[in-house]
């Protein structure tokens, strides 16, 4: 498995990339995890942000290894849109 990320910011602008790998294992292939990040500082107090996440589009296989059988467990939950302010007292 391999996670990478970086943040970069200018001036009230962040960006922000996660991006997390893992190679091929028993009977699963290989995928790649990328999620996005933005934020905007208006005020001192008062944040606006917005997330991609999976912004591949990329299948997750797992195999279980709990039970230790060929059962695949599938996460795939497709592009993710996440938006939304942060507020401090």
């Amino acid at each position: 498995m391999l996670k990478l990320g970086a943040d970069y910011r200018v001036d009230k602008h962040g960006f922000s990339a996660s991006l997390r790998s893992a190679g091929k294992r028993k009977d699963v292939a290989a995928y790649y995890l990328l999620n996005l990040n933005y934020r905007y500082q208006l005020s001192t107090r008062l944040k606006l942000f917005s997330s991609i996440t999976n912004a591949l589009d990329d299948k997750i296989i797992h195999p279980d290894t709990v039970n230790l059988n060929k059962i695949k467990i599938e996460a795939r939950d497709g592009v993710g849109l996440l938006a939304g302010f942060s507020f401090e007292l």
